[in-house]
C-alpha cells in the first residue's frame, strides 16, 4: 500500500511539474483560441481537378503546382516566381513528380508511366528532354542544385547535369530506383527499391 501512495505523490508531482513548465512557456496557451488562429495557414491553393500539386523544394523555399497546362513555381508567400507551359512542348506529358533546385529556377519533371522521358526546366525558358530506356519513377537534384539524378522503373539510376548532360547510369539489383537522395556532401546516391 505504501508503494502505491508513493506512486500518486510521483505522479501528482509530475504532472503539477509539467503544468508549472507549459504555464511558462511563451505564446498563446494550447487549446485557446489564439493558439488556434496561430496554426492558419499563410496561403493556400485549391488542388483538384487541372491543379495538382507535384513537389516542394527539400527546405520549402518553393512548392511546384500543375494548373492547365503549365507547370508553377510558387513561393512560400503564395506568388507564382516563374511558370513552364509544358503542355507547348508536350501534350503527352502528365506530370506525375517534380524536383526543384535549391535556388528554385529549375525543375525535374516525370510523367506517368507512358512517358519515357524526364525534362529539366529552367527559369531562363530553356528545356533537356532526357530520353531513356525505361520509364523514369522520379528525379531529384543535388544539394547544389548542379545534378539531377533519375530513377527509373527499369531499375537503373542515371546521373545528369543540370543542363541535361549525361554524366553516368548505372544499373542496380532493384525492379524500381524510387526515394531517391544524395548524401550530405553530394558524394553518394541513396535510395530505396522494390527488389527483385
Amino acid at each position: 500500500m505504501a508503494t502505491v501512495s508513493r506512486m500518486l505523490v510521483a505522479l501528482a508531482t509530475l504532472v503539477a511539474a509539467a503544468s508549472s513548465v507549459a504555464a511558462n512557456q511563451p505564446g498563446p496557451a494550447p487549446g485557446s483560441g489564439a493558439w488556434v488562429a496561430s496554426l492558419e495557414p499563410e496561403w493556400s491553393r485549391p488542388v483538384g481537378g487541372r491543379t495538382g500539386f507535384v513537389g516542394v523544394e527539400e527546405y520549402g523555399r518553393c512548392s511546384v503546382f500543375v494548373d492547365n497546362g503549365r507547370i508553377e513555381v510558387v513561393s512560400p508567400g503564395g506568388d507564382v516566381i516563374w511558370a513552364w507551359p509544358f503542355r507547348a512542348i508536350s501534350r503527352l506529358l502528365n506530370p506525375r513528380d517534380a524536383a526543384v533546385s535549391p535556388d528554385c529556377d529549375a525543375i525535374a519533371v516525370v510523367g506517368d508511366a507512358s512517358f519515357k522521358h524526364a525534362l529539366i526546366a529552367r527559369r531562363d525558358g530553356t528545356v533537356s528532354t532526357l530520353s531513356l530506356a525505361a520509364t523514369p519513377s522520379e528525379a531529384r537534384f543535388d544539394h547544389d542544385g548542379r545534378l539531377v539524378a533519375v530513377g527509373t522503373y527499369g531499375g537503373a539510376v542515371h546521373l545528369y547535369a543540370r543542363d541535361g548532360a549525361w554524366v553516368w547510369s548505372r544499373q542496380t539489383n532493384a525492379r524500381i530506383v524510387q526515394s531517391l537522395d544524395f548524401s550530405d556532401d553530394n558524394e553518394r546516391i541513396t535510395f530505396s527499391s522494390w527488389a527483385g
